[in-house]
């Protein structure tokens, strides 16, 4: 049996699902946030890997830190008092950012956590580890940052609505401006281009202002 095969047989766990709306692992049908984080780190090299064990074991919020299944990687699981739904990455984040500062200091600059498992339904498959490190760690605690998702929203509405003015240009024939002469004037046929000027305003700021 290959390394990979034996893997799909052990337990595994998707460390931040608090719960399923169906039982089945998608992202649409979580309901709510466990509060645990699980950091992936792979591939260090022999001799590190219980010192850096014990180091993280020692970083706020660290719950539990053991051997992958491979035998060179190790599972960290932070946890937070609580977790919203929609700010798991900014959670995940976080504990990214302490475990990858903790591993500069080791000069470990080249080993970084596994992007994947910023997925919140990456599944975390269980190993027996003699070794395992336990710690009583207060969990931490979580402080959304409204601001940051505010600024991505504005930015989104900002790239919405050049989309509209961009379509809207292409469907919207302008008008030639044409002389005015006598001879218009008395067959009533003449035509005026007149510039109007269309400024949107969202949330309080100008965020175009477009002539057409």
């Amino acid at each position: 049996m290959t390394a990979s095969a034996l893997k799909e047989t052990l337990p595994a766990v998707a460390w931040s699902v608090g719960e399923y709306s169906d039982g089945h692992r998608t992202g649409d049908s979580v309901l709510e946030h466990s509060g645990l984080i699980g950091i992936d780190l792979d591939h260090l090299p022999q001799g590190y890997l219980g010192r850096v064990k014990d180091t993280l074991a020692e970083l706020d919020g660290v719950q539990l830190v053991f051997t992958s299944p491979s035998g060179d990687g190790l599972k960290i699981v932070f946890a937070y008092d609580a977790v919203p739904l929609d700010y798991h990455d900014q959670a995940y984040n976080k504990c990214e950012l302490a475990v990858t500062a903790e591993l500069k200091l080791r000069g470990l600059t080249l080993q970084t956590p596994d992007p994947a498992c910023k997925n919140i339904n990456r599944l975390c498959y269980l190993c027996y580890d003699p070794d395992v490190r336990i710690s009583n760690n207060e969990p931490l605690t979580f402080e959304p940052q409204h601001e940051q998702r505010e600024q991505k929203q504005k930015v989104n509405d900002w790239i919405g609505l050049k989309k509209i003015f961009s379509t809207a240009s292409r469907k919207i024939p302008v008008p030639k401006k044409s002389k005015f002469t006598a001879s218009t004037a008395t067959n009533t046929k003449m035509t005026m281009h007149i510039p109007v000027r269309f400024t949107a305003r969202i949330q309080g700021s100008i965020l175009a202002q477009v002539v057409m």
